[in-house]
């Protein structure tokens, strides 16, 4: 039995390992927990989601897609510049700084396709990278030519009807890029708002590369009846 000199003693050492105990085991709690937390922390910032409202990437994405973007800073460190062939979301201007002498103010009729919202003047879109600066670019009928060469499409819809009605850049007449310009094309262009339209896309302005579908919600899903009610209200 404990004397009384002894007692308060062997109650700290007894606390003493207590909170000792305690402290490996937060420990090891944060061991497993601080990968988990990084490996998130990673994902938030690398990766991001975007949905498929319209067929302007038929047959490639389809409406109703969720996507897997990879972000700008980590699929194009540095601020390199995308790979002919690359699908990229990118941010467009809807208030572009500069207006083609000539063109359609009305777009011909297209249809702009919108991914998700963005702040007023501006909208987010996903499309195929054809040229890089320094490229010459021409559409003639439904072929691509890209430095005098007809490029292999990745479309599968040769038939283009009406589909660059009002378009101006690389159809009225060619379109050489600039430093940091990219010239981008919907796998459909029959539904595609792009390049032919508002011009080349600015290097800044792209928010990531197109990695994989991640599924599709189908013709009955939340944002496909969303999407459909949207471009009903903006006719």
């Amino acid at each position: 039995m404990d004397t009384p000199s002894t007692a308060p003693a062997a109650i700290e050492q007894h606390a003493i390992a207590g909170r000792e105990k305690r402290r490996r085991a937060a420990q090891r709690r944060l061991r497993v927990i601080l990968p988990f937390l990084l490996m998130l922390v990673f994902l938030v910032y690398a990766f991001t989601t975007n949905f498929i409202p319209t067929g302007s990437m038929l047959p490639n994405l389809r409406p109703g897609d969720h996507v897997l973007t990879m972000r700008s800073w980590l699929a194009y460190p540095g601020g390199r510049m995308p790979a002919v062939g690359d699908v990229v979301v990118f941010l467009r201007r809807t208030e572009p700084a500069h207006q083609a002498p000539e063109a359609d103010d009305t777009g011909g009729g297209q249809r702009r396709l919108l991914l998700f919202r963005e702040p007023p003047g501006t909208e987010v879109l996903i499309k195929r990278v054809v040229a890089l600066e320094g490229d010459v670019v021409q559409i003639v009928g439904s072929d691509v030519y890209v430095n005098g060469q007809v490029q292999q499409p990745w479309w599968q819809v040769r038939s283009d009807p009406a589909g660059s009605l009002g378009a101006f850049y690389g159809v009225i007449r060619p379109v050489q890029l600039g430093p940091g310009e990219i010239y981008v094309l919907g796998d459909n262009r029959g539904q595609s708002d792009d390049s032919r339209f508002w011009g080349p896309l600015k290097r800044p302005d792209v928010l990531g590369r197109f990695v994989r579908v991640l599924y599709n919600e189908g013709a009955d899903g939340p944002n496909v009846r969303r999407a459909a009610r949207e471009e009903a209200g903006g006719r």
